[in-house]
């Protein structure tokens, strides 16, 4: 069972037992301000581009929920199929780096209610 309590500043404390080692908890702290900086994709056959333009080359077309870090976000906002946002730039797994569109984004920051969800699903890298 995974209990929680609130950090001193902002973040969460997981307790998470590992059933192959001991029954101890380890523990797990989530800081919320990292969450900005990791995201997964919200549809399926993104297409990541090498520029932040439609006109772009494409690099490669990415699955729903692919994860990755977030490392630049753009200031000129633009309309796509009816959408207006941003674009992200953004590393893989794999280290392939590009630009998603903000429509497709989800940053890991901002949870189903508002708030993060408890620790991003993605690993740092």
């Amino acid at each position: 069972m995974w209990t929680s309590s609130e950090g001193r500043y902002g973040g969460k404390y997981y307790d998470v037992p590992h059933p192959f080692i001991t029954d101890k908890p380890a523990e797990l702290v989530v800081v919320r301000n990292y969450l900005k900086y990791f995201g997964r994709l919200n549809d399926d056959r993104v297409r990541l581009r090498a520029e932040p333009s439609t006109n772009a080359a494409v690099v490669g077309t990415y699955p729903v929920k692919t994860g990755f870090r977030i490392l630049e976000k753009g200031t000129r906002e633009e309309t796509i199929a009816g959408d207006t946002d941003v674009w992200y730039k953004v590393r893989l797994l794999d280290g392939t780096e590009g630009w998603f569109f903000g429509a497709f984004v989800h940053n890991l920051y901002d949870g189903p209610d508002g708030s993060p969800p408890p620790w991003p699903n993605v690993p740092d890298w």
